[in-house]
């Protein structure tokens, strides 16, 4: 692989010191998505970067590349200038999850970019709520992306419910200032919950116990302690 490498560029180094660059006449945009979700904002960005009579230099090929790929709906791109055409490959960024914000639900991709916003879910990706006091994004590039801290939560939060039984329920998850609450409708309850294993295992334990499973406020957040309906208690009660 890497000979091959070094004969095109090699190849490539003695065919522009003999030729003048081309001037670009016409772009060839191809979109690899089995569903192209994001190809008028990737055109809208970059358009403005391709104006025909432009030298097509191997310099102003990468300039491009890199360009693109900072675009929040590319994963990567591939870029061949042939003559006066220059040829655009596109790979689109997939959406990780939704985040439902101010009334509003944000894609966002596996790259923590907001690549689209609407009212209600489109994509087949869980869907998160946020409710804490602060912005949930920042500005980068002139995007919006996700605050990191944001992006974790989401992560662990999905990586312990992985680790648990929900016995095919399937709760509301919002993110708050403090942990995480789950919403559950049939019956209808709620569970507070940090990031702490330990209060996740016991989480689990309940569940499997049947002992959650009636309407009621169940905090786990405080160590060994359960509030239910704004009562405490000891943890893990005989009977709630």
């Amino acid at each position: 692989m890497f000979g091959i490498f070094v004969i095109l560029t090699v190849s490539f180094g003695v065919y522009t010191a003999v030729n003048a660059p081309s001037k670009l006449k016409r772009v060839e945009f191809l979109v690899e998505s089995q569903r192209s979700l994001w190809r008028e904002k990737i055109l809208k960005d970059i358009l403005p970067l391709v104006r025909p009579g432009i030298d097509l230099t191997p310099q102003f090929v990468e300039s491009l590349k890199e360009s693109i790929e900072r675009l929040p709906w590319v994963e990567r791109c591939k870029l061949e200038a042939k003559g006066s055409t220059l040829t655009i490959k596109v790979w689109e960024e997939k959406a990780s999850f939704n985040l439902a914000f101010g009334g509003k639900i944000y894609v966002i991709g596996r790259n923590g970019f907001v690549l689209g916003i609407t009212t209600r879910p489109e994509f087949q990706v869980p869907t998160f709520f946020f409710k804490g006091k602060n912005f949930p994004f920042l500005a980068e590039n002139g995007f919006l992306r996700i605050k990191n801290s944001v992006k974790i939560m989401v992560e662990l939060t999905r990586t312990r419910l992985k680790e648990i039984e929900l016995e095919g329920y399937k709760p509301e998850i919002t993110l708050l200032d403090t942990g995480v609450q789950l919403a559950f409708h049939k019956p209808p309850f709620l569970v507070y919950l940090g990031m702490e294993e330990s209060e996740w295992k016991e989480f689990d334990k309940l569940l499997r116990e049947k002992r959650l499973f009636r309407p009621g406020i169940y905090d786990l957040r405080y160590s060994q302690l359960l509030v239910v309906k704004g009562r405490r208690r000891e943890c893990c009660p005989k009977s709630l």
